[in-house]
């Protein structure tokens, strides 16, 4: 398991707290360019997690898929 802790330098407008993350990650990262990769990653989850509720709840791929016994999962 990997660490990373990303600290705001200078917040915006000044006096304000500075945002401080921290990537708990399986990626190994040793080098700037792969921690800054985990972080760009980790931007994106907000988005992925907004596309997934939207197929579940506007689109209703859950109910889609178990409609019909055919579409189960085999065990």
């Amino acid at each position: 398991m990997w660490v990373i802790e990303a600290r705001e330098v200078s917040p915006v407008p000044r006096g304000v707290d500075p945002l401080r993350w921290v990537l708990l990650t399986s990626e190994k990262t040793t080098t700037f360019q792969q921690v800054w990769m985990i972080i760009e990653y980790d931007e994106q989850h907000p988005l992925i997690e907004e596309y997934h509720k939207c197929l579940k709840t506007g689109c209703n791929i859950e109910k889609q898929q178990y409609r019909t016994a055919k579409r189960l999962p085999a065990r």
